[in-house]
């Protein structure tokens, strides 16, 4: 199956532009539809373009928690800005950071509030050498992993995380002064009540994400099996405000909330084993690959969006074999694919028969190879 344009939410950008982000002090460039090669020296640039793409399309980067902090040294703001064709309509979105201040949104010239916006506009997915972190890191990024699927294919889930949010930090804070469970009621019927939805939410995405990512472990492996369990976050024989009772002198204790959703683990298994203690750094690498490739395909075939997929250094990541498989995987994705790389000649006969443009990247500048 080759990519499949023609129907639904066909987002790609047709024009992208940066400036101060990292390496980066200006460039521009039209990409193509489908896959886009970004080849350069190491230091050259290349990862700096994928981080404000990822910035266009979640208002931060995957290698700095902190967004000032990827401003070029010297310069006082970054900014991004890409024309956006979505089902033959064409808007401008961007986004601007200033050392100091807020993040500013731009869509069609009109300020709007938060990231959600960017999110909602331009599904976007990495992958890069430290993106392991899914199957052998803390449960932050197995939460973060399944929220961005959840995001996208529940629409309520958004006010329900901030409803859920704000309850837990105001509990928190109560923690610190109430004698007994009962002050904490008004506190523990929002989160107990927000906190329900948020998991039947997840579990739900799971369970529908479960066959994609099957398939796609069959293409990338030889015979192991990926299976996905999620726990809650508290335990599953009570109801998530009986929990909140029986961890009452637990939480005043530590302060802190010990039960909800926030305390979520995602359980990745891989050839029947805990992924994150048996799996190798390959079969990890494979292993993110197929994740994150079933979330562009569940998201497709739900909601009929595209996303944008960013992948770092992809040949010294993996091996011939793997590679092979992997774009094999790539050629069944309706997404528009960005990817770095020394030089061209490190994929050159996987990219054979594929619709792409090459850039050039050289001292933060971006030009194109014809």
């Amino acid at each position: 199956m080759k990519f499949v344009y023609g129907i639904g939410h066909q987002v790609s950008v047709t024009w992208f532009e940066t400036r101060n982000v990292r390496a980066v002090r200006e460039a521009g460039f039209a990409p193509a539809a489908e896959i886009n090669l970004l080849v350069g020296e190491n230091g050259s640039g290349k990862t700096s373009v994928l981080e404000a793409l990822y910035i266009l399309g979640s208002g931060r980067s995957f290698i700095n928690a902190q967004l000032e902090n990827v401003v070029r040294r010297g310069a006082a703001a970054l900014q991004v800005v890409a024309k956006i064709e979505e089902a033959g309509r064409e808007s401008v979105l961007g986004v601007e950071r200033a050392i100091g201040a807020a993040p500013v949104i731009h869509l069609d010239g009109v300020k709007v509030d938060g990231f959600a916006t960017l999110a909602e506009r331009v599904p976007v997915q990495v992958i890069y050498p430290q993106s392991n972190a899914l199957v052998i890191g803390g449960p932050t990024h197995r939460r973060r992993f399944v929220d961005w699927g959840v995001f996208h294919v529940e629409h309520d889930f958004m006010n329900c995380w901030r409803e859920y949010q704000r309850a837990l930090s105001q509990r928190n804070a109560a923690l610190r002064s109430v004698g007994s469970v009962a002050e904490l009621s008004p506190w523990d019927h929002v989160l107990a009540r927000a906190g329900e939805r948020i998991a039947q939410y997840r579990d739900n995405y799971v369970e529908q994400l479960g066959p994609y990512v099957h398939a796609f472990a069959g293409k990338l492996f030889s015979n192991e099996t990926v299976e996905l369990q999620i726990h809650r976050g508290w335990a599953g024989e009570f109801s998530l405000h009986e929990a909140l009772g029986r961890s009452f002198e637990r939480d005043r204790r530590a302060v802190t909330t010990s039960v909800g959703p926030h305390r979520a683990e995602l359980r990745i298994r891989y050839a029947g084993h805990e992924a994150r203690v048996c799996a190798s750094r390959g079969q990890q690498k494979l292993l993110v690959y197929a994740l994150k490739l079933a979330q562009i395909e569940h998201l497709w075939q739900t909601r009929q969006r595209r996303t944008l997929l960013l992948l770092d250094d992809l040949p010294s990541e993996l091996d011939w074999r793997s590679r092979t498989r992997v774009f094999d995987a790539l050629r069944q994705i309706a997404g528009q694919i960005f990817m770095t790389a020394i030089e061209r000649g490190q994929l050159d006969s996987l990219l054979d028969g594929l619709a792409l443009k090459v850039f050039h990247v050289e001292q933060g500048a971006v030009s194109e190879l014809v």
